[in-house]
């Protein structure tokens, strides 16, 4: 991925379980490994189907059953139509999140740019 968050704090989170979209925002971002500071918003949505389980669990599970309020992305991989993320949550859990066909974007300032 060429957009990256490494140890950047969410300081806002969104889920909107009805049209399927997770907004994540963020102070900062990296680009090609080169830090802006500047505010964006990671976009995740209409994704086909999506799985959420504990680190270190064998079993997903639907999203909603784990699911927390962002705290930081560890790691986030696109294979293929698949989305994997590795995030810390507010209450201090370590979650694996797999999306399905997701549309990903960033959002900076007004301009968004699509990752798939």
């Amino acid at each position: 991925m060429n957009y990256t968050f490494d140890d950047e704090i969410a300081n806002k989170f969104s889920y909107d379980s009805k049209n399927k979209e997770i907004k994540v925002y963020f102070d900062n971002y990296y680009k090609n490994k080169v830090e802006f500071n500047s505010p964006c918003v990671l976009i995740i949505k209409k994704w086909n189907k999506a799985f959420s389980k504990l680190f270190g669990d064998e079993k997903f599970e639907p999203l909603e059953v784990y699911l927390g309020v962002f705290s930081i992305i560890l790691n986030m991989e696109i294979r293929g139509d698949e989305l994997k993320m590795s995030i810390n949550t507010m209450d201090d859990r370590y979650l694996e999140l797999l999306f399905v066909t997701p549309k990903i974007s960033i959002k900076l300032d007004e301009t968004h740019f699509s990752l798939n």
